[in-house]
């Protein structure tokens, strides 16, 4: 399965990326049932059952912040000195990501401590992002408040600061960017902004998959980009993506977008066959988690059970998956 695979699906779903549905989309559309899941997810026994797997914020919690930054440290140097490591570093920085976590008082306490410590910005910038997608929630914008927008903002602003705060402190931290390009292009769509975050972060690794991966996401049509724009970014990097099998991963991109777009519209059939194309160029584990959705909706939990315990095995942290093994599991 090729490019051109990839440009026929754009081709004869164009009218899936229709302007007055998709430009106006702030945040990455999942699943209808994703507020549900959210409320369900504040409950007290989802909260333990899953922060006990997901836990990277002990040293947080004891106040040592000496060792949260000797952590982030070495991730960054061992990523630094073998990319292969990139994975490894991501997933865990899904740690201040998550949605279980409330440590701002700690994270706020390790700055005052440590005002020069790239990784104290980070950890919080990465913080602030999450909480600026919980101030807006996950609805359209015309289904989202003068409130919540003015939440998102301010708090995407801090984000911002923050990562921007990391690379002053430490230039060599590829993984701001990573992060950068997702606030701006949530708070601007794709603009100038991102492609300078993208390009910046590309002198530090060429190759980096997460890297792509969000400049890529950046380009769909619901930040005004479109399937074209993606194509080709992909045709771009063709030479790039065949010598390093990983970002093969990237070819799937627009079948992953058109499969969460059909799922939103609780099409499941439709978005299980985008999700085998999109897992056809490599196990991505946020594909593995919207096949698991649709399997469970049409009735399959023994499908919908595999799937999502792949995405955890490839990605431990991601708190998101965890809430729908939950769910799947108690057939709720």
């Amino acid at each position: 399965m090729g490019v051109m695979s990839t440009r026929r699906v754009y081709l004869n779903h164009h009218t899936l990326t229709a302007t007055a549905i998709l430009l106006f989309c702030i945040t990455a559309c999942q699943s209808t049932s994703h507020q549900r899941v959210n409320d369900f997810a504040e409950k007290s026994k989802i909260k333990a059952t899953i922060k006990s797997e997901v836990a990277c914020d002990t040293e947080l919690q004891k106040n040592n912040y000496q060792q949260a930054s000797a952590n982030l440290k070495v991730l960054h140097e061992n990523y630094e000195k073998d990319k292969t490591q990139e994975s490894k570093l991501w997933w865990y920085l899904d740690c201040y990501v998550q949605n279980n976590l409330n440590i701002d008082k700690h994270l706020n306490d390790w700055i005052k401590n440590e005002p020069n410590d790239p990784f104290a910005y980070l950890a919080r910038g990465i913080y602030f992002h999450n909480l600026a997608g919980k101030k807006r929630g996950d609805k359209w914008i015309h289904e989202t408040s003068k409130q919540q927008i003015n939440g998102f903002t301010y708090y995407s602003d801090l984000a911002i600061s923050d990562l921007e705060n990391v690379i002053k402190f430490r230039p060599k931290t590829q993984s701001a960017y990573w992060y950068l390009i997702e606030v701006e292009n949530g708070k601007t769509g794709i603009s100038n902004v991102v492609t300078a975050y993208f390009t910046q972060g590309q002198t530090l690794n060429t190759s980096s998959y997460v890297l792509m991966r969000h400049y890529l996401m950046s380009l769909r049509p619901r930040w005004g980009g479109s399937y074209k724009q993606m194509n080709e970014f992909i045709d771009k990097y063709s030479e790039l993506i065949e010598l390093h099998p990983d970002l093969n991963k990237l070819r799937g991109a627009i079948d992953e977008d058109i499969a969460d777009l059909l799922l939103n519209k609780r099409q499941y059939n439709k978005a299980l066959y985008y999700f085998n194309e999109s897992l056809a160029y490599g196990e991505e584990p946020n594909a593995y988690n919207g096949r698991a959705i649709a399997y469970y909706r049409l009735g399959n939990r023994s499908a919908a059970l595999k799937d999502i315990n792949r995405a955890i095995e490839i990605r431990p942290t991601k708190y998101m998956y965890h809430m729908w093994k939950y769910w799947i599991e108690n057939n709720l």
